[in-house]
């Protein structure tokens, strides 16, 4: 079990550093260009909702993978490990838990974008 964990923080890891690291505007602030802008201080007041979407988008989007990443691992414990009905039980709470934090997460971010948009 613990090899498992290792190996799931491991590629966990390594999908979310591949879309954060992909590009300079990548991340929470990457509405606002380059960073050389922000480390120049030369962000303005019209770059604060830019700011606020691309920060909505990366950490909802961050709920959503964790969410989905419960789903299987609530997939995994019923299949690998649901000998006996406590522990079917607890794999199907998994999955029962990853839906609704991804139901909130889509729902918030589609709030959110649409809130930003009528701005």
């Amino acid at each position: 079990m613990k090899q498992f964990s290792y190996i799931f923080i491991t590629v966990l890891t390594s999908f979310l550093s591949q879309h954060v690291f992909a590009d300079d505007n990548a991340g929470i602030l990457g509405g606002i260009g380059n960073s050389n802008k922000l480390r120049n201080g030369d962000v303005s007041f019209n770059d604060i909702p830019n700011i606020i979407n691309y920060a909505t988008t990366f950490i909802l989007g961050f709920a959503a993978t964790i969410s989905v990443i419960m789903i299987i691992y609530g997939a995994f414990q019923i299949a690998l490990f649901g000998l006996t009905s406590q522990e079917k039980k607890k794999g199907a709470e998994t999955i029962q838990h990853g839906i609704i934090g991804f139901v909130i997460s889509v729902s918030s971010w589609f709030i959110i974008n649409m809130i930003m948009s009528n701005l």
